[in-house]
């Protein structure tokens, strides 16, 4: 029980060392996804919004673990997402998430996932959704650089002017 206790007291100070050493290229994440939202809302017939994802963009395997339990220690993971969902009717959503991890030795791992979701209706009822992942990428460095790559890179950071357009509709 005393081990367990020791490995949560050194999680907790690493989380707090890795919170802060996440502060700086998280707030680009976030400034990167809120302007895609904001080029995203210039769409017609389009309902977007951006939110904390948490670890949206980490895949299953290599999320953050309580401590004690083996595999790879991820200090602090968090993230942000946009998503457009067509209108009227949701009919298909475009969802980009953006999470950043430190791991040990200050390494800072990003995590952005681009998705389609595409919604198929019997009536009112939704059945189901058909997954399409367009982008999955993950990029690591060590230390604040980090940052300066996040700042120069991603479509999540620039969005492309002009956006593809269909007949005055939304690409999807």
């Amino acid at each position: 029980m005393l081990a367990l206790q020791n490995a949560e007291n050194e999680a907790e100070a690493n989380h707090r060392r890795a919170q802060s050493l996440a502060l700086q290229p998280l707030q680009l994440v976030e400034e990167g996804i809120s302007a895609l939202a904001s080029h995203l809302r210039l769409w017609p017939e389009t309902n977007v919004n951006s939110r904390p994802s948490g670890a949206a963009a980490v895949p299953e395997e290599e999320r953050q673990r309580s401590p004690g339990v083996p595999g790879e220690e991820i200090h602090y993971q968090n993230g942000y997402q946009c998503c457009a969902e067509h209108l009227p009717l949701p009919s298909a959503n475009l969802i980009v998430s953006a999470a950043l991890q430190v791991l040990d030795g200050e390494r800072l791992r990003l995590h952005a996932l681009v998705v389609i979701e595409r919604l198929h209706e019997a009536g009112i009822e939704s059945v189901g959704a058909a997954e399409v992942t367009i982008f999955n990428a993950k990029l690591e460095a060590r230390g604040r650089p980090l940052g300066i790559l996040i700042a120069a890179s991603g479509p999540f950071c620039r969005p492309p002017d002009p956006l593809p357009r269909s007949e005055g509709r939304a690409w999807w």
